[in-house]
């Protein structure tokens, strides 16, 4: 804060207080700066998606879920896409959705990956051949950002819980997808990379990349394949 001084302005060190006004200054243009390129990061790097787009999203995921036919149809409720995250490489104006589908009046329940880009506001569910249609999947324990084939490419892998059907518990599975930009949504589900991982593997985005790349070796396959 500035305070009057009663020093006769012979009196005054007039270069010391040049130099010190200097580096007041000099301070609040770093300050401002800084606070410019927060804002900046913020806003051109979000890390959630804001609440006009997830209402966006649900209802545009509600249409896709309801036209599915491999799907119940009608009554369709999602869950999730608060949990959207970036895309370490690729579009960066996509995110990445673990979505929870759910009926109104049946007990089906899906555990899906939606891409949702927020330049051209669309929406992609990523394929499942139906063998890997669980339409038991209870909840996504986890979505990971990996690097299954050691390309450098935003690979992922969701940790699902699926209730079983020989008895009254639950069991942890590894879905991986796999970045393929010639597919519709961007990414391809793998049966070859997911059953790699077991439940410890699903915890730890290094752990799984560990373990593909183990598997990747021995297997003897450069990269693994989209179903």
């Amino acid at each position: 804060m500035l305070s009057m001084s009663t020093s006769h302005p012979r009196d005054l060190d007039w270069p010391s207080c040049f130099r010190a006004i200097r580096a007041s200054l000099l301070l609040l243009l770093a300050a401002s700066n800084a606070h410019a390129d927060g804002q900046t990061d913020h806003l051109s790097s979000p890390t959630k998606l804001n609440t006009t787009f997830r209402n966006t999203v649900e209802v545009a995921l509600i249409k896709v879920f309801e036209r599915d036919e491999n799907l119940p149809g009608v009554g369709v409720i999602v869950s999730g896409q608060e949990q959207a995250s970036r895309p370490i490489s690729g579009n960066p104006s996509s995110w990445l959705m673990p979505i929870h589908v759910r009926y109104k009046s049946l007990t089906n329940s899906y555990c899906r990956l939606a891409i949702f880009d927020d330049k051209e506001e669309t929406v992609r569910v990523v394929p499942l051949p139906l063998p890997a249609l669980n339409d038991r999947c209870m909840k996504i324990d986890a979505q990971l950002i990996i690097d299954a084939n050691g390309t450098g490419a935003t690979d992922v892998v969701q940790s699902v819980r699926i209730r079983s059907n020989r008895g009254a518990y639950e069991i942890l599975q590894a879905v991986v997808y796999l970045a393929h930009p010639q597919s519709e949504s961007g990414y391809c589900f793998s049966t070859q990379a997911s059953r790699e991982l077991s439940p410890k593997d699903q915890l730890i985005a290094s752990k799984a990349n560990a373990t593909l790349k183990s598997a990747r070796s021995r297997l003897g396959v450069q990269e693994f394949s989209c179903d």
